[in-house]
């Protein structure tokens, strides 16, 4: 009779002399009475072969595992009470090589709380396989090649808190298959090719505050398909090709904390999307391909702490879209087409101004931190390039609180024009630089006390006349530069 051999400890039927010699004694009155030795029955392929024990016929990688869970000596022979099974609070297989399980690979392990099944090669799962598991708190599954699952195969796991199925080939999920699941906590879906969710899938998971669907081929959401889950509290949506949210996905997450749906190819967000989500610290939209924001789409997350907005499309900002957003600490909007990057601390003195020139100064002052900028060091700037930076537009506090500036540079842009009053306050300017830009006209108080100016380049622009007076302010003799100006110009 062939035993089979487990790694570490024998599940061999021949425990010690006795057995061995009524094993021989059964031998020889067989062959005296002529009667053909009757065969035991033989396990399948890849299960253990010990009769008698409660492991005979067990996958032999779960029945090791369980062996490992034991007391240190236990024989596969010796498994031969309940009680035992019912010891084990944990079993993990991690990279087992296990292709498949048994339905009584778990039988009577009720309490069995942690089950790790991960990096093996599982392609299904047979109907009923976790059915004793009824204390069950932990099952993961991650890394595996599951491409389905049976219907009801968590339905007697009553007390399941976290499911982790990451990294899987399921494509589809049955109807229902979570609806046992009430005391669900965290569920992790990501890395699967899942293409849609069934409307109500997660209805019964009233318990749950975790959501991991990231990385999966979800182009759309259905309408509501969250609205049961009032005490989620994070949810990864990144990285799963939606291309568009309904308006009221999010209305009945009260409780959500983090959400982040990154790296997606949203081009727009549903106005008030997120006027519920009073709760939420954390959100992530950077790298979509949102060109505009609404109006007002974040004036209820009071509570935000943490706004990526980066790698984008946006060309503009909303006015005052920031400005509810009191507990704000980071916000980045690198990677967009901004003209303007304002610094979230409404009392700093780079609030609001142009992002190229937020960058210029902060370039002068070797800092990263626009919040972090003082009006002391603002006022110790003496010069400011900003030319060739493909500026199109200035703000009129561009250049507010820069009182000991003396050379301001800002040719070779796309400047059309200038906004009233955007030099004021720059006493001890000497040199401006503007030429070739675009300027066509130039405000009544352009130069307006600029009483130290000694030089002011205007050529190359298109500037075809000049309003009576601008010059009037300039009380020190400036050299004016307005070569190549079109015919007509005052020269």
């Amino acid at each position: 009779m062939q035993t089979t051999m487990l790694k570490t400890k024998t599940c061999s039927l021949l425990a010690g002399g006795m057995l061995a010699l009524a094993f021989a004694m059964q031998q020889n009155a067989f062959a005296q009475s002529g009667q053909e030795e009757p065969q035991p029955e033989q396990p399948a392929a890849n299960t253990v072969n010990c009769s008698g024990s409660l492991l005979h016929g067990r996958t032999q990688q779960i029945a090791q595992a369980i062996l490992d869970a034991l007391p240190t000596g236990t024989a596969c022979n010796q498994v031969t009470n309940l009680n035992q099974l019912s010891s084990i609070t944990s079993l993990r297989l991690t990279n087992h090589s296990l292709t498949s399980l048994r339905t009584n690979d778990f039988a009577g392990m009720s309490g069995l709380q942690s089950l790790r099944i991960e990096s093996n090669q599982l392609t299904n799962l047979p109907s009923g396989v976790f059915d004793d598991l009824a204390n069950l708190r932990t099952l993961s599954l991650y890394r595996n090649r599951l491409s389905s699952l049976p219907t009801g195969i968590f339905d007697n796991l009553p007390r399941l808190q976290r499911l982790v199925f990451s990294g899987n080939q399921i494509s589809n999920l049955p109807a229902g298959i979570f609806d046992e699941l009430t005391d669900l906590l965290s569920l992790v879906l990501d890395r699967t090719p899942l293409t849609s969710l069934p409307a109500g899938i997660f209805d019964k998971l009233t318990n749950l505050q975790l959501l991991f669907l990231e990385r999966n081929q979800l182009a759309s959401l259905p309408d509501r398909i969250f609205d049961k889950l009032t005490k989620l509290t994070f949810i990864e949506l990144h990285d799963t090709l939606l291309t568009s949210l309904p308006a009221n996905i999010f209305d009945k997450l009260i409780d959500m904390e983090h959400l982040d749906i990154k790296s997606n190819l949203l081009t727009s967000l549903p106005n008030r999307i997120f006027d519920k989500l009073t709760k939420l610290h954390t959100l992530e939209l950077q790298n979509n391909r949102l060109t505009s924001l609404p109006a007002g789409i974040f004036d209820r997350l009071t509570r935000l702490q943490t706004l990526y907005l980066h790698d984008n499309q946006l060309t503009s900002l909303p006015d005052g879209v920031f400005d509810e957003l009191t507990d704000l600490q980071t916000l980045t909007l690198s990677g967009n087409s901004l003209p303007l990057m304002p610094c979230m601390n409404s009392d700093s003195p780079l609030y609001g101004r142009t992002k190229k020139v937020v960058d210029a100064i902060l370039g002068e002052l070797g800092s990263q931190e626009c919040d972090q900028v003082t009006t002391n060091q603002l006022a110790s700037i003496t010069r400011l390039d900003l030319n060739e930076e493909s500026l199109t537009s200035l703000q009129t506090n561009d250049f507010a609180g820069l009182s000991n500036l003396e050379t301001l540079r800002l040719n070779d842009n796309q400047l059309t024009n200038l906004p009233s009053g955007v030099f004021a306050g720059l006493d001890n300017l000497e040199d401006l630089y503007l030429e070739n830009n675009q300027i066509s006209s130039l405000p009544n108080d352009a130069f307006n006390n600029l009483a130290n100016l000694q030089r002011l380049f205007l050529f190359d622009n298109q500037l075809t006349n000049l309003p009576s007076g601008i010059f009037d302010g300039l009380t020190r003799h400036a050299t004016f530069a307005n070569g190549k100006q079109p015919a007509g110009l005052l020269s």
